[in-house]
């Protein structure tokens, strides 16, 4: 779950920024932020799909169970076929990895450099 305070600072972040972009659009209008709204919710729709894809085909449907769930399915698996299981499966992927966290790093970098680069402006 995600904590009042941090669901508050990313609203006063979206705020600013969108008072930020409709102050330098042409006559003020909210011809931009509505564009980037848009494809803010279009990435976040497509992520969904995304994660519903992977729970569905490599994970077993484990993401969308209840732990209730969870534990039905887990006691129908012989001891022998739970390394193969895609539900019990825990194989990490180097590459993966490392690219989700070169990306990560890459998101944090271009916040805080657009962040400042809104402030000198």
């Amino acid at each position: 779950m995600v904590s009042q305070r941090s669901i508050l600072a990313l609203l006063i972040i979206q705020d600013v920024s969108y008072g930020r972009i409709q102050d330098r659009t042409p006559g003020k209008g909210y011809d931009r932020v509505l564009k980037l709204t848009i494809a803010i919710k279009a990435w976040a729709f497509a992520l969904g799909l995304g994660y519903a894809l992977i729970d569905k085909i490599y994970l077993g449907s484990g993401l969308t169970m209840t732990r209730k769930q969870r534990d039905e399915v887990e006691s129908t698996i012989p001891k022998e076929e739970r390394q193969d299981h895609p539900l019990l499966r825990r194989v990490p992927v180097p590459w993966v990895t490392y690219s989700c966290l070169t990306l990560l790093a890459g998101f944090v970098v271009t916040a805080w450099t657009l962040f400042f680069l809104g402030l000198a402006s």
